[in-house]
């Protein structure tokens, strides 16, 4: 039986204990992203699950998310995974094929976001199959030393010249507004609109597992993480720095940090994050000697939303008076999923 996530704490509870117990999942599988993205843009939520025996067999996360021409529907909206999740082969076929007569037969937009294939259950054979993002894993090691060792120079050689420089590291939720100070700029200087600083309110309101991670020079913060902590992995949200402070080195500090803590806490994996492929990003995260893991999107056309939202805005964002993009951004950011 093909059922939707309504808002029963037991449901929403053995939704999770079956996210939490199932082979290839992510964080994004989570339940309360669903109450996240309703209460920041009001977006409704399909949360599909197949249960047999009062058991949960296989979820699907899905969020309708307005659009330009049609609505979409994504999994999951904002985030870079998501994607049926199953038991087993058997059970991800059936909610896949009742996803397939109620989504797709009806010639609405979709995406779904798989991190890795979903342990083999999805295959890559449909031509709308797309694969433009990467996501970067670093192995962790109790003895951090290990991996620093195995840094490439430039790496070292970097954050030496952070911790040289001065710079301050400073943790924990109550750094949100210092976080966000940083993170607003930075996506203005890069022409994209900002996530509401209720955005991320309500991410610290629905999960436990997160820290932020904020970056001084001086009492001047310029660079900042959001993080997100799931089974053995430490997941980087969201990450920023001010553009004139990157003589500095602040990312640098920062990654290492996450990396050295990550690793003397026990963690297997720091999960550095979705960029496209060959993008400055990309090329940042490659020094770390990641494991660099192609992530698979099915979807529908999606490219033309894009176009437009990019000539329309991208060059004209960079222009903004801060103080407009943070008021305006959140309008838009809902289109940008």
């Amino acid at each position: 039986m093909i059922s939707i996530l309504e808002n029963s704490l037991h449901d929403e509870e053995a939704w999770d204990e079956f996210v939490k117990s199932t082979n290839g999942s992510n964080f994004c599988h989570l339940g309360p992203w669903r109450k996240v993205i309703r209460d920041s843009y009001n977006l409704n939520s399909n949360y599909y699950y197949l249960e047999e025996k009062s058991k949960i067999r296989a979820v699907l996360p899905l969020i309708e998310v307005p659009s330009l021409k049609n609505n979409r529907y994504i999994s999951v909206p904002f985030l870079s995974y998501g994607g049926i999740l199953a038991k087993n082969t058997n059970d991800y076929k059936k909610l896949e094929k009742y996803f397939f007569n109620s989504i797709v037969n009806n010639n609405k937009y979709y995406e779904l976001r798989y991190l890795i294939n979903n342990d083999g259950y999805f295959i890559n054979n449909d031509e709308n199959y797309l694969s433009k993002f990467n996501t970067y894993h670093i192995k962790l090691n109790p003895n951090p030393e290990l991996l620093w060792q195995k840094f490439h120079s430039k790496v070292r050689n970097q954050i030496r010249k952070a911790e040289k420089s001065g710079l301050i590291v400073k943790k924990g939720k109550h750094l949100l507004d210092e976080f966000y100070s940083v993170y607003s700029i930075n996506m203005r200087d890069l022409g994209t609109p900002t996530h509401s600083k209720k955005f991320f309110r309500k991410i610290i309101e629905y999960f436990n597992d997160i820290d932020i991670i904020v970056i001084y020079y001086g009492k001047k913060p310029i660079a900042s993480m959001f993080l997100f902590f799931y089974k053995d992995v430490v997941a980087d949200l969201w990450a920023s720095s001010i553009n004139r402070y990157n003589k500095y080195c602040p990312n640098n500090l920062m990654y290492w940090d996450v990396i050295k803590t990550g690793s003397m806490d026990g963690y297997k994996y720091f999960d550095m994050g979705r960029s496209s492929i060959s993008s400055g990003t990309h090329n940042f995260k490659k020094q770390w000697n990641p494991d660099i893991l192609p992530l698979s999107y099915l979807t529908s056309d999606s490219n033309v939303d894009k176009r437009i939202l990019k000539l329309l805005f991208v060059w004209t964002w960079k222009k903004l008076p801060i103080i407009f993009s943070r008021i305006l951004g959140p309008k838009l950011r809902v289109y940008i999923p």
